[in-house]
């Protein structure tokens, strides 16, 4: 169930956006972007959607760098 890991971190990145408390650590490093894209422009009929994606995990992955101590 590869979108269901893309679900998982979506969710915890709006978590981390909204300054909610997680009780899980980041999810690893971020794959979404690459599921995405597999899932939904090659294999799917969404390729917008799968380039939605693929943005969030690019500006998370960026945001997370430069909180970096």
């Amino acid at each position: 169930l590869p979108m269901a890991s893309v679900k998982r971190q979506l969710l915890w990145c709006r978590a981390y956006l909204s300054g909610e408390e997680t009780t899980d650590d980041r999810p690893g490093p971020f794959t979404m972007g690459a599921i995405a894209m597999r899932e939904l422009d090659m294999y799917g009929d969404n390729p917008d959607l799968a380039l939605e994606v693929y943005q969030i995990e690019r500006e998370m992955e960026s945001m997370m760098k430069s909180r970096e101590p």
